[in-house]
């Protein structure tokens, strides 16, 4: 049994199907604007010493201050000072060492001058006991991460990779 659809009906159908084939095109973008809007660190975890590479926003306000913020446990560690050009791009490189700091997780957050937050995230900072081992040894491993999980391997020189 066959049934004729008015044109009306055809119209909204063919509406519909176009909505539903738009809408992850929609949500691509939404997400890639929210991609470059954001703050991150080069990697998730680091080694104690090691130098963390911040990710900035491509676009800010033009001419402004901004901080970001890392802290641990809820207290401040260090405090990035970034300003921006005319067209709201960041003027130079936002770093941190974590040279002289404790094993742990840390978080860091994007703020404006008034105190508004723009993004942010967490990550771990790990200790070893020391670089070379004997395979009768310990390995100590302090601290911890976004996701807690540390892995050690032993090189036949016994090193830590």
């Amino acid at each position: 049994m066959m049934r004729m659809v008015s044109s009306r009906s055809g119209l909204a159908l063919v509406c519909l199907l176009v909505a539903a084939l738009l809408a992850p095109v929609s949500l691509a973008s939404i997400t890639l604007a929210q991609e470059t809007s954001t703050v991150s660190s080069d990697k998730s975890i680091y080694k104690l010493g090691e130098t963390v590479k911040f990710s900035l926003p491509s676009k800010l306000d033009p001419g402004q201050t901004y901080y970001l913020v890392i802290s641990r446990k809820g207290e401040t560690i260090h405090q990035i000072e970034i300003t921006t050009d005319s067209e709201g791009n960041p003027v130079g490189e936002a770093s941190w060492s974590t040279d002289n700091v404790e094993p742990g997780t840390y978080s860091y957050v994007l703020k404006t001058s008034s105190g508004e937050e723009l993004g942010g995230g967490t990550l771990g900072v790990v200790g070893i006991n020391k670089e070379v081992f004997a395979a009768e040894e310990t390995i100590v491993v302090t601290g911890g991460g976004a996701t807690g999980d540390v892995t050690a391997a032993l090189r036949n020189d016994s090193s830590v990779i």
